[in-house]
């Protein structure tokens, strides 16, 4: 087979219901160029690794698997590093989660086209129709575009109200092999949006004001899990923590003040968080925002992604007898 162009991964996980449809989304692809389709499974228990090797009968030049026996995130490896990553050479990457689909037999070759004829772009990415399944509430402010049609679009605009979905991206292989490495919440809640930042902080991406993909919102995705939802807050926080170094100088400010409204709710309502002493936090808000403890109202950065309650104004009062209280048990390590 000829060196594929692009890349498709795609990671699969008890996805039965959903993964042929999956597969058939890649395969009618309609290209001028060869490509490839990755896919790692992590030891589902249903019967997607059947139909895998199923369609990999069917297509034994273009679909490559790597089915695992024991669920390596259970593990704490990360499958698309550890197992895909290193064996692809291509020029372009594309996603798929084993429970999304493609609907468009022109997506790759729309988003390639755009990404040879415009080199200096990060990314190329496009709509997608959301899908709520089973009980999980919609989301009205999912995926809210800053713009009608076509357009370029910067890393401001992507960290003031994110929209667009892994399933809709093209990237250039070599970009996501640099992507700094994570730790902490970080790396358990924003991975996506972690990646898609620092793509548009090496140059501004685009988007393609057609629907080319489904994204399904349902029960058994991990940012329906519980254990997501109570991490949500520290792990956007350090998510921002992560960016901060390498954000372009124009969202710098931005970053700070959100940065600072993390802090100031943390202190404010004695959260403990693993990686981060209570000083350390009241610290760095002054730090970020010297004008934080007078802010009214306080700085708004994601509407759509953070309850409107989420933030109390903190009294210099509060500060300083929350500081003080050896009743609390903020930095306890017991």
């Amino acid at each position: 087979m000829e060196s594929p162009l692009v890349s498709i991964l795609c990671m699969t996980y008890n996805h039965e219901d959903n993964v042929a449809k999956t597969l058939d989304g890649f395969l009618m692809q309609e290209t001028d160029f060869p490509f490839a389709i990755w896919i790692h499974d992590d030891a589902s228990t249903d019967d997607t690794q059947a139909i895998l090797l199923e369609y990999q009968s069917r297509h034994p030049d273009q679909i490559r698997l790597t089915l695992q026996s024991e669920n390596q995130f259970a593990l704490g490896v990360k499958p698309l590093l550890k197992y895909v990553l290193p064996h692809v050479h291509s020029k372009y990457i594309s996603f798929c989660e084993g429970d999304d689909f493609w609907t468009d037999k022109s997506k790759l070759q729309r988003q390639v086209d755009v990404l040879e004829r415009r080199p200096n772009l990060s990314l190329c990415a496009h709509d997608v129709d959301l899908t709520f399944e089973h009980g999980v509430r919609p989301q009205s402010n999912f995926y809210t575009k800053p713009k009608a049609g076509d357009f370029e679009f910067s890393f401001l605009e992507e960290l003031t109200s994110p929209f667009f979905s892994s399933a809709s991206i093209l990237i250039k292989t070599a970009d996501f092999k640099r992507l700094p490495p994570a730790k902490g919440r970080a790396s358990v809640v924003s991975g996506d949006l972690r990646l898609f930042l620092f793509l548009l902080s090496l140059g501004n991406g685009y988007y393609i004001d057609r629907p080319m993909a489904r994204k399904r919102k349902n029960p058994g995705g991990i940012t329906q899990s519980d254990k997501y939802r109570n991490l949500l807050l520290e792990g956007t926080y350090e998510m921002l923590l992560y960016v901060k170094p390498f954000a372009p100088r124009n969202a710098r400010a931005h970053i700070r003040k959100s940065l600072a409204e993390f802090e100031r709710h943390f202190v404010l309502t004695k959260k403990s968080l693993e990686n981060h002493t209570r000083l350390q936090l009241t610290w760095r808000a002054l730090r970020h925002d010297p004008l934080w403890l007078q802010r009214r109202p306080p700085f708004r950065f994601w509407a759509g992604f953070v309850p409107e309650n989420s933030f109390t104004m903190l009294s210099l009062r509060s500060l300083i007898l929350g500081l003080f209280n050896v009743r609390s048990n903020f930095d306890s390590k017991d």
